[in-house]
Order: structure tokens, then C-alpha cells, then sequence
């Protein structure tokens, strides 16, 4: 778990606010890398407030990557700092722009995801057609089902 300093902790998060336990995260994760291991998937990659709240105990404007194996990571774009104060998840590193989201993740685990799950019940187009472009060589597949049964 990351360290955060209490004075930056008092200014971004409410006084009386209860935050998601790391233990509780690293289950919910946990369960969700054994849907994508179900599903084939290389890794999903949730945008959704109430999902990313689900998994990382945050809803900093981010994109959250969860590889089958190994660690995930938030990849915030507002207030990293307060990502990292609400969220036990670990990994919450800044995002310049979401442009440079797939070469993010290429250099954080090596490559990029052959068959990545993405939150079809809920992702607008547009949004989409920007992960295609960041992409082009991944097989998108709806983790949407995997994360509401959860």
C-alpha cells in the first residue's frame, strides 16, 4: 500500500469518508482476473465510476488496467494525488493524456494485450473508437457481465 501524507490526505478526502480496504480490493480483483482467465482475456480496461469505485476504491477521471496475472494499475488523468489517498490498490500513476494510455501500459508490462475486456454495457462509442485507435492490434471482448455477476 502506498504511504500518503496525512496533510495531503486531510485536504483531498473527506474527514469522515471510509475507504475501501486494501483486502477487500485485492479480492474483488482477484475474482475478476479469474472472469478474464474464463474469457481468454489478456486484460481489462474499466472507465466506469462505479466499476473503478468496485476495484479501486476511487473515482478519479481513470482508466484502470487489470492484467490476468500480476498487479493492476490506475492510470489517473485528475488528481492523482487523491487517487492515491482514496485507493489501497497500490498502483495509481499519472496520466498525461488519454492518448498516451496504451504506450502507459506497453511500458508498465512489456506489451499490450492481444484480447482486451472492455465495459461494452456501458462504454459510449466514442470512447470506443479512441481504444481502437490506441489498440489496433488487440480483439476487444465485454467484461461487462463478468463485472455486474461480481
Amino acid at each position: 500500500m502506498t504511504v500518503v501524507d496525512e496533510t495531503v490526505r486531510s485536504r483531498l478526502i473527506e474527514p469522515l469518508a471510509t475507504l475501501v480496504p486494501a483486502a477487500e480490493l485485492q479480492g474483488r480483483i482477484a475474482r475478476l482476473q479469474a472472469g478474464l482467465a474464463a474469457l481468454g482475456l489478456d486484460a481489462a480496461l474499466l472507465q466506469q465510476n462505479a466499476d473503478l469505485y468496485y476495484y479501486a476504491g476511487t473515482v478519479q477521471q481513470s482508466y484502470l488496467y487489470v492484467p490476468v496475472e500480476g498487479d493492476p494499475t490506475l492510470f489517473v488523468r485528475k488528481v492523482p494525488e487523491r487517487a492515491r489517498a482514496e485507493s489501497a490498490l497500490g498502483a495509481a500513476v499519472e496520466l498525461t493524456s488519454p492518448k498516451a494510455l496504451a504506450e502507459a501500459i506497453g511500458e508498465r508490462y512489456g506489451a499490450l494485450p492481444a484480447r482486451l475486456g472492455l465495459e461494452f454495457d456501458v462504454l459510449p462509442v466514442a470512447h470506443f473508437r479512441r481504444l481502437e485507435k490506441l489498440f489496433p492490434e488487440a480483439a476487444f471482448e465485454d467484461v461487462g457481465r463478468t463485472v455486474v455477476r461480481q
